[in-house]
């Protein structure tokens, strides 16, 4: 059986949230993966995530019987002006798993939670929050792959950072924003 149909009927997405294991096999996965590794903030903030946005994929294989095929880390966000923002900190794929719907299943994951999200009181607990307006990531100008993925799925170019990567050339980063309706 190929490995695309085997991935669509036998891939699991998990939830970061309360499963340290998981998070560890996520660290991992994003050290042979990332060429910027994410702040080890990122990794406590996604265990303890109540709304639960940062997800792995689970594929066949390895002695437990699956491996972390792939996994996206998110969080909600107020910017100063009151704005509800889902920020998508990291999403890897392992590279024999690219190009398999992993990628494209973690992020949509990622925005049906964005769009679900229910208002509620904003940080300081006084006012009602606005809704969610979109899902925002940065990403290195020069990853052309990235760039077709994620505006292939509606992601689109809002601004680019310059010397946003020390350790990358061209140094530039892209903020790329999906808006939800």
């Amino acid at each position: 059986m190929p490995l695309a149909v085997l991935l669509q009927n036998k891939m699991e997405l998990r939830c970061l949230t309360d499963d340290a294991e998981l998070v560890r096999a996520v660290q991992k996965l994003n050290l042979g993966v990332l060429p910027v590794q994410p702040p080890a903030f990122c990794y406590r903030r996604a265990t303890r995530d109540d709304n639960r946005l940062s997800w792995a994929a689970l594929v066949p294989g390895g002695a437990a019987g699956s491996v972390v095929g792939g996994a996206a880390i998110a969080e909600l966000e107020t910017e100063r002006n009151g704005q509800r923002v889902v920020q998508l900190r990291t999403l890897a794929v392992e590279a024999r798993y690219r190009r398999q719907g992993i990628g494209r299943k973690l992020v949509m994951q990622i925005i049906q939670q964005a769009k679900e999200l229910e208002q509620g009181e904003d940080e300081e607990g006084s006012e009602e929050a606005k809704a969610v307006s979109c899902v925002r990531l940065h990403m290195h100008a020069g990853n052309e792959d990235a760039l077709g993925f994620y505006t292939q799925l509606g992601f689109t170019e809002q601004a680019r950072i310059e010397d946003y990567y020390r350790h990358l050339e061209p140094r530039t980063a892209l903020v790329m924003q999906y808006t939800l309706p």
